[in-house]
């Protein structure tokens, strides 16, 4: 006889209780994330699911949720581990995936106000140029650099820095001479602009 129990319990690891019981490996928990002022919105990207998958969220609050895509909104600024834990009902296979977010004080950022400039010099550049930007915001700064074709060829800057004003230094000596585009992102906001290489 197969006896197969679950307790979630917020704050607390999946408890699996049973006899006769396989965990299979076909399944595997993953999910997205947006965030919008004080409110999570979760979207599972699971694999190995059917129809018969359940789908527990813990918010990392002692709140918890279900669903195979769903939201949430918090009551109160702070870091938070986000849970996904699914559980496929036809073939025992259970898994889970977390994420770690910062809710700020209005939210994450008021990222709709995130602006962004960017400059580069010298342009046209042969050997070094200097890549000045700016954010209004804080948040994940990512700077790259790209050719004609959309291939990445450099990335300048990959972390998280205060609203302000920087510099980033591009070696463009061994780069083929052609037009580039540099592009700067910050809290999902983008500014790209191109830099030409001569020789």
């Amino acid at each position: 006889m197969n006896l197969f129990t679950k307790a979630f319990l917020p704050g607390a690891a999946l408890l699996f209780i049973g006899s006769a019981v396989h965990a299979q490996s076909s399944c595997t928990a993953s999910f997205t994330y947006s965030i919008t002022g004080m409110t999570i919105n979760v979207v599972s990207t699971s694999t190995g699911v059917t129809p018969n998958t359940s789908y527990t969220w813990s918010w990392g609050d002692s709140q918890s949720g279900s669903g195979q895509s769903t939201s949430y909104t918090y009551a109160a600024p702070g870091t938070y581990s986000v849970c996904l834990i699914i559980y496929e009902l036809s073939t025992f296979c259970a898994d889970s995936a977390c994420a770690t977010v910062t809710i700020g004080s209005s939210g994450i950022a008021d990222f709709s106000k995130t602006l962004l400039t960017m400059n580069v010099s010298p342009n046209p550049s042969n050997s070094q140029a200097v890549i000045g930007y700016s954010s209004t915001a804080e948040g994940e700064v990512l700077l790259e650099a790209y050719d004609m074709l959309g291939n990445k060829v450099a990335v300048l800057e990959k972390e998280s820095k205060p609203a302000g004003s920087y510099e980033a230094r591009f070696d463009t000596q061994g780069l083929p001479e052609g037009i580039y585009f540099v592009k700067l992102r910050v809290n999902g906001r983008e500014a790209v602009t191109k830099l030409t290489v001569l020789h």
